[in-house]
């Protein structure tokens, strides 16, 4: 049997954590050894907490690093746990950077290293995701709506870093808009997405885009519709794919069910089952890419949603 791999948390806010528990419950695969973190955390059992994360670099009991920290620390936290004196596999949560060509450059440094580099787009792991993948391949879509719709304002306080540009580098796009989009290009893996029109609003407690509508083409004749909202009072997170045909296949984010012509064609009885299960099929697939020496840093939905930001700005 082989030894789990023992895994460091570089940031250990509630996006750490559940990174935390999808590794706890990966134990014949993963273990985790040491957290850092600015602040002060109470860590699970049996793993070291450093102040910073760089001591975490040097901690030879490390073989993998998980990168949740904010967006905007992403890009200096991975160089730094690629080059590291130790050669380590390393998952970065979304979004990996904030720029383009800064996952260009990540990707080859580790190539050249050795290591395996993994982005990590949750929304996409969710299993009604594949099956949509699988029951769409071959056929021709012309059409998308998505909706990414909740209450984050009501959640969180209007000084928490996800409000800040500086940290976050965006608002609901940069934040929802990565998750919906990575779930419809796991769908469609071969479809290449532009956006065409966008419309932005903000709440006046906040510095970044709380509502937003993009309009997007994909393939010979497809186009989308997305529909953003941090200030709705229900959790709706919802894929419609329309075939040339005239056929609908649903995908119900929150509760994990795949419909097709409104007709359940796949899906769990309990709907916390698919939300509980992203962040370990996140490291299950890590797992797997580690075991193959393979990198996932796929930029489609960051460039996505960059492209949507320079519409924005070109009005």
């Amino acid at each position: 049997m082989k030894k789990p791999i023992n895994v460091g948390i570089i940031g250990y806010g509630s996006c750490g954590r559940l990174h935390a528990e999808a590794i706890q419950k990966l134990s014949s695969i993963f273990f985790l050894v040491a957290i850092a973190d600015i602040d002060s955390v109470a860590a699970p059992e049996g793993a070291r907490i450093y102040s910073d994360y760089r001591e975490l670099l040097a901690d030879p009991g490390v073989d993998a690093i998980s990168i949740c920290t904010y967006p905007n620390l992403h890009y200096e936290q991975t160089l730094a746990a690629l080059n590291s004196e130790i050669y380590r596999d390393v998952l970065v949560e979304k979004p990996p950077v904030l720029e383009v060509g800064q996952c260009r450059e990540l990707g080859n440094l580790a190539l050249t290293r050795g290591v395996v580099l993994y982005f990590a787009h949750h929304t996409s792991m969710i299993p009604p995701v594949a099956a949509a993948r699988q029951l769409l391949a071959g056929r021709e879509v012309v059409g998308i709506e998505a909706l990414y719709m909740d209450n984050a304002l009501g959640w969180h306080s209007p000084d928490k870093w996800i409000f800040k540009v500086s940290t976050a580098g965006g608002g609901v796009l940069m934040d929802c808009g990565i998750n919906i989009m990575s779930a419809v290009m796991g769908v469609l893996p071969e479809a290449r997405f532009t956006p065409t029109r966008v419309k932005v609003s903000s709440a006046p407690s906040v510095d970044v885009e709380t509502q937003a509508e993009v309009d997007f083409s994909f393939g010979t004749r497809g186009s989308g519709h997305l529909t953003m909202d941090w200030e709705y009072p229900k959790n709706i997170r919802r894929i419609r794919f329309t075939t040339s045909d005239g056929e609908t296949v649903t995908i119900d984010i929150v509760r994990g069910r795949l419909y097709c012509d409104g007709r359940v064609a796949f899906g769990f009885e309990n709907s916390d089952n698919n939300l509980s299960m992203e962040y370990p099929l996140v490291y299950q697939d890590f797992a797997d890419h580690i075991a193959r020496r393979e990198s996932n840093t796929n930029t489609q939905p960051l460039r996505f949603i960059l492209d949507t930001y320079n519409k924005i700005k070109d009005r």
